[in-house]
């Protein structure tokens, strides 16, 4: 896969392009934090379009990252700043941008046991909270595979690209899981903020969170990610329905019972 997914690429050629209409830049490689390879890791990056990377942090192996940095434009002398970080363990994401790129990103690798026969589908989501303005790009990103599809480009992936106000409220991805087969999920952050008045900050904080089907269990690589969100399986819904129905339909009885008369 790279550093990041040929959908990311072509995203990031879109802003390029944007740029080199609207802020007279070239068309050119734009550094972004992605995966790096093995089980879990975190990665932060700012760095300025056509330029040199100008700071980066994590990696994999380590469960946080952070970086910062001061850009300038030549040719207003005007100084800007970018951020970004991202932590496993909440599964937080943050990315601001004055000028330049911000981009974050975690992953980790999720082992279920106690599916029922065929596994379950998960969830990934990845929520949104932000504001992007004037001439300024973001996008978001989940991706979920084995380490082998990581690896070789065959990941399942969804994204979204937006340069308008507001802000997505969440990307969502679904696959399937079976007991004991691990499964990498990937959560990427970017924002591009333009000095010819945009500023991109997705940092509220977009927040990734995994479903855990009722009754099952998980291990992650990191031994530090925990924003799981329990969701009953369909059979477990109907059964609950029918539960609920079946309690309503007693009430109603015994409430008939209650207002009928002795004959």
């Amino acid at each position: 896969m790279g550093r990041f997914s040929t959908q990311f690429a072509l995203a990031l050629a879109s802003v390029g392009l944007l740029i080199s209409t609207g802020a007279a830049h070239a068309l050119c490689a734009i550094p972004v934090a992605g995966y790096l390879g093995g089980a879990y890791g975190a990665d932060a990056v700012t760095g300025m379009v056509c330029s040199v990377l100008l700071d980066m942090d994590g990696g994999v192996g380590v469960t946080t990252a952070a970086a910062s940095s001061t850009a300038t434009n030549t040719s207003t002398g005007v100084s800007y700043s970018l951020a970004s970080s991202a932590d496993l363990a909440s599964g937080v994401l943050t990315a601001y941008s004055g000028i330049g790129t911000a981009s974050a990103s975690i992953w980790d690798t999720f082992t279920y046991s106690g599916l029922p026969s065929g596994g379950a589908t998960v969830t990934a989501t990845l929520s949104l909270s932000g504001t992007l303005s004037g001439l300024s790009h973001g996008q978001a990103e989940l991706q979920a595979g084995s380490q082998t599809d990581f690896g070789d480009g065959d990941t399942s992936s969804q994204g979204v690209f937006f340069n308008t106000n507001p802000v997505p409220a969440s990307v969502s991805l679904s696959f399937n899981v079976e007991d004991g087969t691990p499964e990498t999920v990937l959560a990427e952050i970017f924002v591009y903020g333009d000095s010819a008045g945009g500023v991109a900050n997705i940092g509220d904080p977009p927040t990734l969170s995994l479903s855990l089907p009722m009754g099952a269990s998980v291990t992650t690589a990191s031994g530090v990610f925990a924003n799981f969100t329990a969701v009953p399986e369909p059979s477990s819904w109907a059964m609950m329905i029918l539960g609920f129905a079946g309690v309503g339909f007693a009430g109603y009885r015994s409430r008939t019972r209650r207002s009928t008369p002795f004959q």
